[in-house]
């Protein structure tokens, strides 16, 4: 049973991880819903477990908030290489976004270049319209 040990853990983070059990057995969606329900923060960021953060991770997706608070930021994702574990770019320069094809699978595709004229700077944000909800930051709201 990981109960004993997990809330053990959970005491090195001094009060800011806080654990809440549901008293029953809830989906991924739903035990996110409630996190997000009881959160007291600013911004909620969601990360799944698989998600490993690298130094300075979190300042661009803050700033993008700060700067706009109906923004939703999605960082972008690095790959891992299996054998040397090496974080490498998946997609190179450019720049991809999420889309819903005909099956409802989601899938991601090139920005149109179009909207990449649009940005001076690659580290510029551009509209997403669909993301992978394991990896994204938003302001909360009462």
């Amino acid at each position: 049973s990981l109960q004993k040990p997990l809330e053990k853990y959970i005491t090195r983070w001094n009060g800011v991880v806080k654990l809440y059990r549901t008293g029953k057995r809830v989906g991924l969606i739903e035990a996110r819903t409630i996190g997000a329900q009881k959160s007291t923060g600013d911004v909620i960021i969601v990360l799944d477990a698989h998600c490993e953060c690298v130094i300075n991770w979190l300042p661009p997706l803050l700033t993008r908030i700060a700067l706009n608070r109906k923004a939703l930021a999605v960082p972008i994702v690095d790959g891992l290489e299996w054998n040397t574990l090496e974080h490498t770019n998946i997609y190179g320069s450019t720049n991809f976004r999420g889309i819903w094809e005909w099956g409802f699978l989601y899938k991601e595709t090139q920005l149109p270049e179009r909207e990449a004229k649009k940005r001076k700077y690659s580290s510029e944000p551009y509209w997403y319209i669909f993301f992978v909800y394991c990896l994204c930051s938003i302001r909360s709201y009462d």
